[in-house]
């Protein structure tokens, strides 16, 4: 799958409003969304996300995106002692309808 392109921010900024942008993909070539918090974004690339949550997506939604949390927790314990709140969600989504 292809990642969907993100808006980083410029600069840390406690920010209670969302970023929140409409890319075009291909909706029939969609498995999942992945939906995370900034202490997610931080440590792993959307291409990254992408790829650990398709590799465990067989295995449930609440596992990848478990899986997801550990893999940014991981990096945070690498660089220091203290990590940011880390929030990852997985959507699959379902398959598309055949056309009649």
């Amino acid at each position: 799958p292809t990642p969907l392109p993100l808006q980083v921010p410029s600069r840390p900024n406690p920010n209670p409003h969302p970023q929140i942008i409409n890319p075009p993909f291909a909706a029939a070539q969609a498995r999942f969304v992945v939906i995370g918090s900034d202490g997610l974004w931080d440590q792993l690339s959307p291409a990254e996300a992408v790829s650990l949550a398709s590799h465990f997506s067989s295995r449930g939604a609440d596992y990848a995106a478990e899986e997801l949390v550990e893999a940014a927790l991981g990096r945070w314990r690498r660089v220091g002692r203290f990590h940011d709140d880390i929030t990852a969600v997985v959507v699959k989504l379902p398959a598309p309808r055949a056309s009649a």
